[in-house]
């Protein structure tokens, strides 16, 4: 797959995605969410945004200059808790198994 920046002017999007050969999708760039070299407990792939029914959603933290889990409350999709372990809950690398992916906030 290949994800490119367009320059066609006067479209909705400005980045578009490659799916198939010359076969080219316009994508909101707020929708794309980086892969973090994880999987959940059932071997789904994680990504940046991906959270769990308890609200501990995958973030990147600057002041851990890793991913981490943040606090977010489903419903309105809001972080409450920036990052667990500057807050001195936890460390994402203790949870990341027990993680189960039930949605994303960029869906």
């Amino acid at each position: 797959m290949t994800i490119a920046k367009g320059t066609i002017k006067h479209k909705r999007y400005d980045v578009f995605m490659e799916i198939d050969e010359n076969k080219w999708v316009g994508i909101e760039p707020k929708s794309l969410s980086q892969f973090i070299n994880q999987k959940d407990k059932n071997g789904k792939n994680v990504f940046e945004g991906d959270f769990d029914y308890n609200g501990n959603c995958v973030v990147w933290c600057h002041n851990c200059n890793g991913f981490e889990f943040a606090q977010l409350d489903v419903p309105t999709k809001d972080i409450c808790i920036p990052c667990h372990r500057c807050d001195g809950n936890f460390f994402f690398s203790d949870h990341i198994n027990d993680f189960e992916i039930v949605g994303n906030v960029a869906d």
